[in-house]
């Protein structure tokens, strides 16, 4: 049985027909200290990604990031009681959720 908290596709979807939940939470590693040039950007691609939607979100740098993630990756975010992990999965969980990029163009 899958865990809950794994963003799929099946969760996606089901979490697509929910209210939109918050706060958004952002984790990542720390940016001086531990953070790789990678996951650095990721997380500054997921950061503006939702700053460009319009969503309110708050920055947990956390030492154990990657070991929360359910990945093992980092960035991820927490949305209720759900953890969304990586830039692609983050971003089509708010394209189901109907927040995209092209709805400020329409």
């Amino acid at each position: 049985m899958p865990c809950p908290l794994l963003a799929d596709s099946i969760t996606l979807e089901l979490e697509a027909q929910e209210p939109w939940p918050q706060p958004i939470t952002l984790y990542q590693p720390y940016e001086v200290e531990q953070i790789l040039l990678p996951d650095n950007a990721n997380c500054l691609a997921v950061q503006a990604f939702l700053k460009m939607c319009g969503l309110d979100f708050q920055i947990e740098p956390r030492s154990n990031a990657e070991y929360m993630s359910p990945s093992g990756r980092v960035p991820f975010i927490k949305l209720a009681a759900f953890l969304i992990y990586e830039f692609d999965n983050i971003v089509a969980f708010i394209g189901n959720k109907c927040r995209s990029l092209l709805d400020k163009f329409k």
